[in-house]
């Protein structure tokens, strides 16, 4: 007979779990036999600890959005002391969030230190959510400001939703000459299909525009495209001398348009070199060891790649430089069709990823870590063109003093040198929930 602990934890707020007995009534240890959609996240045949519970509770909570909670369901332990455990998430009759970030990294384009605004609710099932990002003007001079909002809604035939997004931006920063301003904006629909417990499929369609000029010589870019892909996403849990839980995500996405008009010191555009139908291969792959051996701590390491033959729109160019892609650089220092980034990390505790923008992924740990990241692009478009390649070191602490508050600081310098030269940077993330 199934019994005894339903965690429900806001999503956003991915409070501490409640205490729990490690032992059942005989005094054994709780040995796990995590089932679930989540199940992953749990080390099985391992006796069950509160910090597990804990870690578990904060990553559903951040996976499943707004609108939805962590369920934890721990059956009746046998008389060898197992019990299954169950992970999942349920529906919130209704749900209310929002926060704040200062980060010296924003999205690609910005060039430099952003503050964003947030804020997200759910109702029966429903989910919607949106943000503003603004450059703060101590590095990208000009400006940058940017928005996204997205609805979500759970149904029998998967998770539906559909993302509008935009931004402007204007002189470069260190990217790019005095002069420049561009606008990006994209529309995207998808359809989330658990196939099961750890497999998910999710076909989407797109509709994206991005134009740039530069006035100091009268260049300007207008595109336009539309696609549809398919993203598959699949996660689990190993034992290889400890717990290992890992991820892997794949897609081909299909241009089924595109247009590039060139202004070039002329009223009249020019026809760009866009492939209209170029197709687009991306993957990726995330792994966390947390062995007994690190007293607490885990190794994580992430592999990102992109295959695009041809021309693509600028907007879904790999690029490297910034967080796990040569962190040493500013974000989007260099981009082309194809390209691959790693990174590597220890840290103590565990380390979690979670995203408050788009393209810019940011950390939640508690303690110090160590890492290296690398990053290489190739220019498609161009014929033989030498790839440029970034890497770096970064040591940093986290913390978070108090559950509504988070913070950040880390050095990150480049390891080697390239075409794209020698640089360092002192990064900073402080986040607080309302």
């Amino acid at each position: 007979m199934k019994t005894a602990l339903a965690l429900a934890i806001a999503a956003a707020l991915a409070a501490p779990v409640p205490a729990l007995a490690g032992r059942h009534s005989r005094g054994q240890p709780i040995v796990s036999e995590p089932f679930g959609s989540y199940s992953y996240l749990l080390p099985a045949d391992r006796p069950l600890t509160r910090r597990d519970l804990d870690r578990a509770a904060r990553v559903i909570a951040r996976d499943a959005g707004p609108g939805r909670a962590p369920e934890i369901v721990i059956d009746r332990p046998g008389r060898d002391g197992r019990a299954g455990v169950y992970l999942g998430s349920r529906v919130l009759p209704a749900r209310y969030s929002a926060g704040a970030v200062i980060s010296s990294r924003g999205p690609r384009f910005a060039s430099g230190d952003v503050a964003t605004v947030w804020g997200a609710a759910g109702y029966k099932g429903w989910a919607a959510s949106a943000s503003l990002t603004t450059g703060l003007g101590t590095v990208s001079h000009g400006g940058y400001v940017g928005g996204v909002a997205s609805l979500r809604k759970a149904t029998r035939v998967g998770d539906l939703a559909a993302q509008i997004s935009g931004a402007h931006y204007r002189d470069g920063g260190r990217l790019a000459p005095a002069g420049i301003s561009g606008d990006l904006g994209s529309l995207t629909i998808s359809d989330a299909v658990h196939l099961g417990p750890q497999v998910t499929v999710t076909p989407l369609v797109r509709y994206g525009t991005f134009g740039q000029e530069i006035a100091a010589i009268g260049y300007g870019l207008h595109e336009r495209y539309s696609l549809a892909g398919v993203r598959t996403s699949a996660h689990g849990l190993a034992r290889i001398g400890g717990p290992l839980a890992w991820s892997v995500s794949a897609s081909v996405m299909q241009q089924l348009s595109g247009s590039a008009d060139v202004y070039l010191r002329s009223p009249t555009p020019r026809a760009g070199n866009m492939s209209s139908h170029a197709q687009i291969f991306r993957a990726d792959v995330g792994a966390v060891w947390s062995p007994r051996v690190l007293f607490g701590g885990s190794l994580s390491a992430a592999i990102h790649g992109q295959r695009a033959p041809g021309d693509v729109p600028v907007p879904l160019q790999f690029y490297v430089g910034g967080p796990g892609r040569g962190s040493a650089y500013p974000v989007g220092v260099a981009a082309g069709g194809s390209g691959v980034a790693a990174s590597l990390r220890l840290t103590s505790p565990a380390i979690m990823p979670r995203t408050l923008f788009a393209d810019v992924a940011t950390l939640d740990a508690r303690d110090v870590f160590v890492g290296l990241d690398a990053g290489r692009v190739i220019d498609s478009t161009l014929p033989g063109a030498p790839a440029l390649h970034v890497a770096s070191y970064s040591v940093g602490i986290d913390w978070h003093p108090v559950r509504w508050l988070r913070g950040s600081v880390s050095y990150s310098h480049s390891v080697g040198y390239g075409r794209l030269g020698h640089d360092h940077a002192v990064n900073f993330e402080i986040s607080a929930l309302f």
